[in-house]
């Protein structure tokens, strides 16, 4: 969508063909290798497109550089999968006696007041300052993970009292 441009031509017999202009065939092999827009790559990570938005704000998932495909967000498909594999490395499956779980959805709409607080809460994943646990393997990404309630809160705590308090969860 949006990448193929041309126009239809009339013959003199009013029989009508598309005129593909090369350009855009130039930019659609661009497209076709390692790029994903940004609908795909927010299904891979299992978050809203406004989170991965951002995520690239954050400076935690880079932005694929078309060149003159500026309108449209791409990102290399091989940058998502090293970003799911850093995010999801220090998982472990969950254990029976566990219950205080909390997803990672519920963290997403409940619990994470600025995109920077999210950010930090990612980037505290990433370095293994949170065990996530391995417990939905039907979806992708972000949303496959949960994580202890408890060191949550903690974490989330220790995370506010280090930064200006303007923002509130829905909750709070």
């Amino acid at each position: 969508k949006n990448v193929l441009r041309g126009y239809v031509k009339q013959t003199p017999l009013d029989r009508e063909f598309f005129v593909i202009e090369r350009n855009s065939i130039v930019d659609a092999e661009e497209l076709l290798g390692d790029h994903i827009n940004l609908t795909a790559t927010a299904l891979l990570l299992g978050l809203p497109k406004e989170r991965v938005c951002e995520l690239v704000i954050g400076g935690l998932l880079p932005e694929a550089s078309l060149g003159r495909r500026g309108q449209i967000r791409m990102f290399s498909r091989k940058e998502v999968a090293a970003f799911i594999k850093r995010l999801t490395a220090g998982r472990r499956e969950p254990s029976e006696d566990e219950e205080n779980l909390i997803t990672a959805t519920q963290i997403l709409k409940n619990y994470l007041a600025t995109e920077k607080e999210f950010c930090s809460f990612v980037l505290a994943t990433i370095e293994q300052q949170f065990q996530p646990i391995y417990a939905f393997p039907l979806k992708h990404g972000f949303s496959t993970l949960a994580f202890n309630r408890q060191q949550l809160l903690t974490w989330r705590t220790a995370y506010r009292a280090t930064v200006q308090p303007d923002f509130f969860t829905i909750n709070e």
